[in-house]
């Protein structure tokens, strides 16, 4: 950092390249309390901590070597997340989508079963035919044992698939 060079940091590149951070960070300069704190921020360093600066770079050249290997290794490491995550490098609206739909899987879900419900109940009273006490509780049970069935049958399918792959990583292993 002498003749007015600009520390360099990799993992800071990598991570303002998303499209997420970079925008997060324009949005933050835009708004007013931003700018704001910007300012205040670059103040207090000018006024607190540039004095200090001289003095903390004959310490400083110690620590360099340790200073760099840890942006190195912070930079793999949003290599790593890259590969985990991919839609990070996507756009930004496409990341908040997925993560709206990430969000409210669980109330989707809970609303289709729900009227999965609702409209077995309606066919079973349907079959049961004529109104009153049992024939709601006719339709009740049948209901009962409809969505149990269903439920079981979709597991069923879940286990099988899984058995079939099993049976084939199994296959390809004892051929090695």
């Amino acid at each position: 950092m002498t003749n007015g060079e600009k520390p360099h940091s990799q993992f800071l590149s990598h991570l303002s390249s998303y499209p997420v951070v970079s925008d997060g960070i324009k949005t933050y300069k835009s708004n007013v309390y931003g700018q704001k704190s910007i300012e205040v921020v670059i103040g207090a360093y000018g006024r607190f901590a540039k004095p200090f600066v001289l003095y903390l770079q004959g310490p400083y050249s110690y620590v360099a070597p340790y200073v760099q290997k840890a942006d190195v290794i912070a930079d793999q490491g949003l290599g790593k997340v890259e590969e985990t995550f991919p839609i990070i490098k996507e756009d930004t609206e496409k990341v908040k989508t997925a993560a709206i739909a990430y969000a409210t899987l669980p109330l989707r879900l809970a609303g289709q079963g729900k009227d999965y419900v609702f409209a077995t109940y309606n066919d079973e009273y349907k079959k049961t035919g004529g109104e009153g006490i049992f024939t709601t509780a006719k339709a009740i049970v049948s209901t009962e044992l409809k969505v149990t069935a269903d439920v079981l049958q979709k597991v069923a399918e879940f286990l099988s698939s899984k058995k079939e792959e099993a049976k084939t990583k199994l296959n390809q292993h004892t051929k090695k």
